[in-house]
């Protein structure tokens, strides 16, 4: 509370890093590991999730960019 109170600009910059990481944790590790397991490892086991490569593709390609993006104003940009 006290971070918050004296200096709010150091609490929002905290929420972006934690944005990157959970973005990374929560959505690009999960997908990257369902593609690895199905389609590079060959993994035969009950799909829980029944869609093929190309949308696990495109899911991991918005992530990327989205990951990107969140780099992008947090270091780079405005």
């Amino acid at each position: 509370l006290l971070i918050v109170l004296l200096g709010s600009s150091v609490f929002t910059e905290a929420l972006q890093y934690a944005g990157i990481f959970c973005m990374l944790l929560l959505v690009i590790l999960p997908l990257l590991m369902l593609y690895c397991g199905r389609y590079r490892r060959q993994l035969a086991i009950e799909r829980v999730l029944p869609i093929g490569s190309f949308p696990i593709q495109m899911l991991l390609l918005l992530a990327f960019a989205l990951l990107l993006y969140m780099l992008y104003k947090t270091f780079g940009g405005a």
